[in-house]
């Protein structure tokens, strides 16, 4: 039985993109939605299951995505600026070339993630899970550190 699964907006709640699909999922949702270049600016996102996702350069910026599962994500080149990705779950999430100018990742898990390349500046870094990391060639201009585990 197809199931219609829609994202909306955090802002407004108009809907962003509808997806029509077998299994009742968000990520396979999103992943559409991605393929098809939507612009999922300010789309709430609230602790989605959304792990070993492919978002290869969506435009999700000031997204809500706080609590979300996201380890083992491909966001390579995503735009998250502004983003909300509190205490979200990064594990292992390719983040390379991703742009999270001024997003808040105030408790996230990025052990082992890769940041390569990536644009971090004026994010909010409190209280991070950084072990591991890639952090070749990404930008920290005026990020805010605090208690980094």
């Amino acid at each position: 039985m197809k199931t219609t699964i829609e994202i909306r907006s955090r802002l407004d709640d108009i809907v962003l993109y509808s997806h029509e699909c077998d299994e009742n999922t968000m990520k396979l949702t999103l992943e559409a939605a991605v393929r098809a270049g939507a612009y999922l600016g300010y789309a709430y996102l609230f602790e989605a299951d959304l792990g070993g996702a492919n978002l290869t350069n969506a435009y999700l910026s000031c997204a809500n995505l706080s609590g979300a599962d996201l380890a083992r994500a491909n966001l390579g080149g995503a735009d998250l600026s502004g983003a909300y990705l509190f205490e979200a779950d990064l594990l292992n999430a390719d983040l390379s070339n991703a742009l999270l100018v001024s997003a808040n990742l105030s408790g996230a898990d990025l052990a082992r993630a890769n940041l390569g390349g990536a644009d971090l500046s004026g994010a909010n870094l409190f209280e991070v899970h950084l072990s591991g990391v890639n952090m070749r060639g990404a930008k920290f201009d005026n990020v805010q550190f605090k208690n980094q585990f």
